[in-house]
């Protein structure tokens, strides 16, 4: 029988988002991509905006994303008396992430009263809201971010802990 050799192409991504505030606060982890994936809106535009502001096609965000790095973690969105949640920021990166075989990403829950049609903010209209289900745990006191493992009991199990104090950069 003849052995073949395969190779294995791993992409690393410049992780800039470990420099991020929320991150030194201990408020973002490493989730899989299909979790993240599964809350997206699949009625956002095909253009995205880089961190400088410009619009560009989603392979220039790509390509940015291989050139510089992710800057920021992705932000899930959930409201405690909607009872639903919807990813926020990070619609456009988690799509070509996941078209790109990455398979971790950094991602903080931002809780706030309502989310969706239901809450005051003027860019609620999008249709990706999502009920949450009987096992997510939400926090009895007033906090504004947490990690998604303290939430969802499934990310439990599969989750890299972000860990800055012991992170060698």
């Amino acid at each position: 029988m003849e052995s073949k050799n395969v190779t294995i192409f791993v992409m690393q991504v410049k992780e800039i988002w470990r420099e991020h505030e929320l991150c030194k606060q201990g408020y973002v982890e490493l989730v899989p991509v299909d979790w993240v994936f599964k809350y997206r809106g699949t009625d956002v535009s095909t253009t995205a905006d880089l961190k400088n502001g410009n619009l560009c096609s989603l392979d220039d965000l790509w390509n940015d994303i291989k050139e510089n790095g992710l800057f920021d973690p992705l932000i899930v969105r959930m409201g405690r008396t909607s009872r639903t949640l919807r990813l926020e920021a990070g619609n456009h990166r988690i799509q070509v992430l996941k078209e790109h075989g990455i398979d971790k990403v950094p991602v903080t829950i931002e809780i706030r009263d309502a989310c969706g049609p239901d809450a005051p903010e003027p860019y609620n209209e999008g249709t990706h809201n999502f009920a949450l289900d009987g096992s997510v745990v939400l926090p009895e006191t007033d906090v504004t971010y947490a990690k998604p493992s303290t939430i969802f009991p499934e990310l439990r199990i599969s989750f890299d802990t972000v860990n800055n104090n012991n992170h060698e950069k």
